[in-house]
């Protein structure tokens, strides 16, 4: 053992105890752990942790799926088709120009 601590731990406390910055960041590191242990791994707090986490995706989803219908919904309507059953108003002979069209013209 003494020889595990003269090898590695030393060396690595005296690493540690020598450089500030890294002091901060296992600080802050250990603060953050701590926070997050207390909100998310417990009982009550997973479900509140879990609906923040995924609230972002779950709102981006639906807006996609959401505005994603509009587009599916065809700008130009295909043309009728002609019912050969109905009669036709305007023999083809008679028909000008002008009347020529879509039923939906007016």
């Amino acid at each position: 053992t003494s020889e595990l601590l003269h090898q590695f731990l030393l060396p690595a406390a005296h690493h540690l105890t020598a450089n500030p910055k890294l002091q901060h960041q296992l600080l802050w590191l250990a603060g953050s752990l701590t926070l997050f242990a207390f909100t998310c791994l417990n009982d009550s707090g997973f479900n509140t942790a879990w609906l923040v986490l995924t609230s972002p995706f779950t709102l981006s989803r639906q807006l996609c799926h959401r505005y994603r219908r509009i587009h599916q919904i065809p700008i130009n309507p295909p043309e009728p088709v002609a019912d050969p059953t109905v009669p036709i108003i305007i023999p083809e002979d008679q028909r000008s120009d002008s009347s020529v069209g879509r039923a939906t013209d007016s």
